[in-house]
């Protein structure tokens, strides 16, 4: 049994938890993390010293060495790192022995009162070398094994028996390869490391110890350097193996940030964390980030603004600025990774290929040509002659030389060539940027539509695209702070420009196959180069302020200049930069059958070939902000708009809706002969005559159909819609009851639900209310109201949450089940027919959705009514953080408010919503400037405070 702690003991805990706090306060005003962790390994050792001596007896303590392992052997700890300690027995007789045991007991309880995480092995030398064989993880902990500091001069040097240290696990390691194959399996595990760490939520919310660019990157280099060289990666420097003093600089840096940015989570969680969530960015930023700071991500003196007193967009833009300043150590850390861990896994010199007389592939990667160097130049057969590949100053020609052999041979640069062109293209400046011959060489790497994919990547780790298209820097590790935009900007951008690529060069794309309109119309570009070099630039306006897209226009001028275009080929890109967003903003936020907003959109474009490279930019653009974001729905809105407007701009904005008569009886023709076929099918199924309504029952309610609805709905629906549609009212119209009508549209990636019944005040706000209680997620919404006082409706729905785009593609687009719809359209009928409220649905809902609260970005909520983007409705668009039941509640507003709502457009960022509702005043018409005023105070006043879900008033 473990005694009472003793007060001695007590008294040191007590003493080193004040130790461990002040050095807390300290990261929080910005000490030096290199230094806190110095510290703090000091004070472990001293107290776990302490303690030990207490707890065991001095025979024990005599005959044990307290061996620091892990990054408490390194001196790399934050505050509430796990302490990984070895108790190494010099008598093996102890481990039989219960009292030694009971002391170790007392030592582990001990240690906990000081909430130390204590991970710790008891074993002999001879057990350490035993493990070695069986764990590859022992030999590499033993590598930065240390005595605790205060464990010297007992009597002598060290201690008394032969230990097991850092140069024999080392040694162990380098087995008979020299430490090849060990720096291999750790090259094998950031590859590892990389893939599982690229998902979507791993970008969004980084593990700064796991993630690409994180402390186990740090830690591969440490173990490869010290194996494979024997040094230390992180206190000294070996140019002989290219590790010089700037790149240990980068190591020490890196392990200065990482360890910073643990220590304030550490005290955020009160625990060892590594997620850096979205409220942590935040709470970080707040901490440490100045207002000087917010415009270069740079991390000064520490700030103690109140997160609470920070508006959305304050924490927002703060937390921009320090993930741009992570993902810029995150991205210098992975890159001196790979690439020394690659380098060191290779044989010095190894099979040569002669390319020309500077380069050669060697081991299958693009590398400097070696060279001898004899110490006796009068003795050609010297045995001392030796390869070696030192970094070399290149010039921008062998630079370009490298990068354009490299694309060729579809090759990887070799580390020591890519170590030299980042070395050389560090000096690049105004003459660089102002040569033509360099620029035009720029030019051609960028709009090879048939280069390597490694190709832009390499121009911007390398720092070529910076250095010459400075323009580009702004965008350079830049964070969105939301959960649409998954990738830094530059990164959505090289993405962007690689689709780009695919579609028009024809090469196999998932996307592209899948949408096959896309693949057309890439085809069908002309200007390749223009539209290649407009998805790499499309978003470089990004991080500097107002309209991203305007302002990255406005470059176009600059840029093209320098990269040798002509004036068309300038004004093409800076129009596809400028309008990059219509087509998509256009498709899913828009009423396509409003004349208006075709005609204006076709006279910007005024050709198809414009309207091809548009659609064209705007697929790669979407497929590449993150997953999930170019569904079947999004593909197929745009498709719809594209079909519009390449027939206006062939045919004339008349053509589209000119003479409806006509375009009624061809839609009408073509459901006669729908309504025909599906009786024929019927009929061959077994279904009784009887049931079956007659050919001219038929007819005659589809002349009333045709008369009651909108002539300019049904002159332009699609007639497969328009004929679910029909038979939807025509069962509402023979029962005199409310008709559901739910389709799984499987091309779509959404499931169609048609609801009619007699429209009623607060009807679109039920229906709303009902889909979004059953956990469907509205993509978008069409009221028909008819002639007769029936209304229409017409929802598409997705099966996917809010956050879908945090899912995979197969789940975020899966249909939904039968079952499940089966149930919505009961409760429709039951709630439409009744006349209950919908309160209780939804708030059932909401508990259910409140059980896994996910912390997202703040986000702003913004109400803007327009009068110009309809001739015949008042636009209102919100965006506002999503939540179930909203959609309800506004549709409840604007009908208590006496609106009338025409089209509702529903789009989602992630966690915002941007909703867009054609509402026309009770009589009709526009809303005047009073209304529109009141409906953007009523509707601002229930998306922040939602009154309804809160206290429901009683139904009407």
């Amino acid at each position: 049994m473990i005694s009472e702690t003793p007060q001695t003991i007590q008294r040191i805990t007590e003493s080193f938890l004040r130790i461990r706090e002040r050095w807390g306060q300290a990261a929080l005003e910005g000490e030096d993390s290199l230094v806190i962790a110095q510290q703090l390994a000091a004070s472990t050792d001293a107290f776990l010293l302490e303690v030990w001596r207490g707890a065991a007896t001095p025979a024990f303590f005599d005959a044990t060495a307290l061996l620091a392992v892990g990054s408490y052997g390194r001196r790399e700890m934050a505050l509430e790192s796990d302490i990984d300690l070895v108790i190494e027995v010099g008598r093996p007789e102890l481990l039989e022995d219960p009292e030694f045991h009971h002391a170790i007991e007392r030592f582990m309880t001990w240690c906990r009162d000081a909430r130390l995480k204590l991970g710790h092995a008891v074993r002999t030398p001879a057990q350490t070398r035993q493990e070695f064989e069986s764990d590859l993880r022992t030999p590499i902990s033993v590598l930065d094994a240390r005595l605790l500091d205060g464990q010297r001069g007992r009597g002598a040097d060290e201690i008394a028996w032969e230990s097991v240290r850092g140069p024999e696990a080392a040694e162990y390691l380098r087995a008979q390869d020299e430490g090849i194959e060990f720096v291999e399996t750790l090259m094998q595990g950031y590859r590892a490391r990389t893939k599982r760490n690229g998902k979507t939520i791993y970008l969004l919310e980084p593990d700064i110890k796991s993630g690409e660019g994180g402390l186990r990157d740090l830690n591969c280099i440490h173990w490869a350097g010290r194996v494979r060289w024997q040094f230390s990666p992180g206190e000294e420097s070996y140019p002989e193996v290219g590790w010089t003093e700037e790149f240990r600089q980068v190591y020490r840096e890196g392990l200065r940030w990482i360890l910073g940015l643990r220590n304030i989570l550490h005290l955020n969680h009160g625990r060892k964390n590594d997620r850096l969530t979205f409220p942590d960015q935040e709470k970080i930023a707040a901490i440490l980030l100045e207002e000087d700071d917010l415009g270069e991500g740079t991390l000064e003196e520490s700030s103690t603004a109140d997160l609470a007193d920070l508006s959305p967009s304050d924490r927002a833009t703060r937390a921009e600025s320090l993930m741009r300043r992570h993902y810029r150590e995150a991205r210098a850390i992975s890159m001196v990774a790979q690439r020394f861990l690659r380098r060191w896994q290779l044989l010095e010199g190894g099979e040569e290929v002669e390319i020309n007389h500077l380069f050669g592939l060697i081991n299958g990667q693009l590398g400097l040509k070696s060279y001898y160097i004899n110490p006796d130049p009068l003795d050609p057969s010297d045995a001392q002659t030796r390869l070696i590949t030192p970094e070399r100053e290149l010039s921008p020609d062998a630079v370009f030389d490298a990068l354009e052999l490299a694309a060729e041979h579809d090759a990887m640069l070799g580390p020591v060539l890519e170590l030299s062109i980042a070395q050389s293209v560090e000096t690049w400046g105004e003459a660089q940027r102002n040569d033509r011959e360099i620029c035009r060489r720029l030019y051609h790497l960028l709009t090879d539509p048939h280069t390597s994919p490694r190709t832009s990547r390499r121009l911007l780790e390398n720092g070529i695209l910076t250095k010459l298209i400075p323009e580009f820097e702004p965008i350079v590790c830049h964070v969105q702070h939301d959960v649409y935009h998954i990738y830094t900007t530059d990164i959505h951008s090289l993405k962007c420009l690689e689709k780009a690529r695919k579609l028009v060069s024809g090469a196999a794309d998932t996307e592209a196959e899948h949408w096959q309109l896309f693949r057309r119309i890439g085809a069908q570009v002309k200007r390749k180069e223009v539209f290649l070099l407009a998805a790499l630039f499309h978003d470089i306006g990004k991080n500097r302020g107002g309209d991203h897209s305007r302002r990255g226009a406005e470059m176009m001028d600059d840029i093209g200049r320098r990269l040798g275009l002509n004036w068309g080929d300038i004004d093409r890109l800076a129009f596809l930069v400028r309008e990059h967003l219509s087509l998509s903003d256009t498709a899913r936020r828009r009423d396509l059958s409003d004349s208006r907003v075709v005609r204006e959109l076709a006279a910007r474009l005024r050709t198809v070939e414009a309207l091809n490279e548009l659609t064209a930019l705007t697929f790669c653009d979407m497929a590449t902000v993150g997953p999930n974001i170019m569904t079947d729905w999004n593909a197929a809105l745009i498709s719809e708009l594209y079909h519009r407007l390449r027939h206006v701009i062939e045919n004339g904005l008349e053509s589209l809706w000119r003479d409806h008569e006509t375009l009624v009886e061809q839609q009408r023709a073509a459901l006669v002969e729908l309504l025909q076929r599906t009786d024929a099918e019927r009929a061959e199924d077994g279904a009784p005559k009887a049931r079956r309504p007659s050919a001219g029952q038929l007819r005659s309610e589809l002349d009333a159909f045709v008369r009651d609805v909108p002539t300019d709905h049904f002159a332009t629906a699609p007639t497969e819609e328009l004929l679910r549609q029909f038979e939807t009212y025509r069962r509402a119209a023979a029962s005199d009851k409310p008709e559901v009508m739910c389709t799984p549209l499987v091309d779509r990636g959404v499931t169609e639900i048609i609801i009619c019944a007699h429209d009623v005040p607060g009807t679109l706000a039920k229906i709303a209310g009902v889909i979004s209680a059953s956990g469907l997620n509205i993509m978008a919404a069409e009221i028909v109201t008819t002639a007769s006082g029936r209304t229409l409706d017409i929802f598409q729905v997705s099966q996917g949450a809010p956050l879908a785009l945090l899912l995979s593609q197969r789940e975020a687009q899966a249909p939904a089940d039968p079952a499940r719809l089966e149930r919505v359209a009961q409760t429709l009928v039951e709630t439409l027919a009744s006349g209950n409220s919908v309160e209780t649905l939804l708030k059932k809902r909401i508990a259910q959705t409140r059980l896994e609260p996910r912390p997202t970005p703040p986000v702003r909520t913004l109400v803007d009514a327009r009068q110009d983007i309809s001739d015949s409705f008042t636009v209102i668009e919100i965006r506002a953080p999503d939540r179930v039941g909203l959609l309800y509640e506004i549709a409840r507003t604007l009908w208590e408010n006496g609106l009338s709502t025409h089209v509702s457009k529903i789009d989602s960022l992630g966690n915002q919503i941007i909703d867009t509702f054609y509402v026309e005043g009770a009589y009709g018409g526009k809303l005047t400037d009073r209304q529109t005023a009141d409906i953007v105070n009523a509707l601002y006043e229930t998306i922040e405070n939602s009154p309804y879900l809160d206290d429901p008033p009683q139904e009407n």
